[in-house]
């Protein structure tokens, strides 16, 4: 009986710290990252929205300081060199180099779309430039996470119940 509770503590523990790391992906690294900028305000905002559509302003600057878009390659190493790559969108303004987003990625084509449509607009006489980074993959890798965690949460669930029934019914048959 001993090993089977310990089964059960364990499975609510590890459903808690899956639940936990999937509400956490979702909460701060599942933001969408827009890039706006206007030729009429001569003004770019950076700003994000969360999965509660909550608007966080991040940066704003002068369009006319916007020089170019670049993608910065990012290596994690190991003593045999670069394991993976993952790319970031940096802007580079008069005031210095900043990314569009807080988050990398291994997507190098969507970096490289974000790149050409930065720059051809600091070329052009376009007006408007809207582009948005999505946060969807943080999310579904997050709520994967918290699906498996309440998976993990059936049993010890189930098995709570029907021990609660088991000591209710006990103490009604004794009345």
């Amino acid at each position: 009986m001993r090993k089977k509770n310990q089964g059960i503590l364990g499975l609510l523990i590890i459903g808690g710290v899956f639940i936990g790391i999937g509400l956490a992906l979702v909460l701060f690294m599942g933001k969408d990252t827009y890039l706006d900028c206007s030729r009429s305000s001569s003004l770019c905002s950076i700003y994000t929205k969360d999965v509660f559509n909550k608007i966080e302003q991040v940066k704003n600057f002068d369009l006319a300081t916007l020089n170019e878009a670049r993608i910065v390659e990012l290596c994690s190493t190991s003593k045999k060199g670069c394991k993976s790559k993952t790319y970031k969108t940096m802007l580079v303004t008069t005031k210095g180099v900043f990314p569009l987003t807080s988050v990398s990625s291994s997507d190098k084509s969507s970096h490289t779309e974000q790149v050409n449509r930065i720059n051809s607009f600091i070329q052009s006489t376009q007006d408007r430039l809207e582009l948005m980074d999505s946060g969807n993959i943080a999310r579904m890798v997050g709520y994967i996470f918290v699906t498996v965690g309440f998976l993990m949460l059936i049993k010890p669930i189930f098995m709570l119940i029907l021990v609660s029934i088991f000591i209710v019914n006990s103490f009604v048959n004794k009345s």
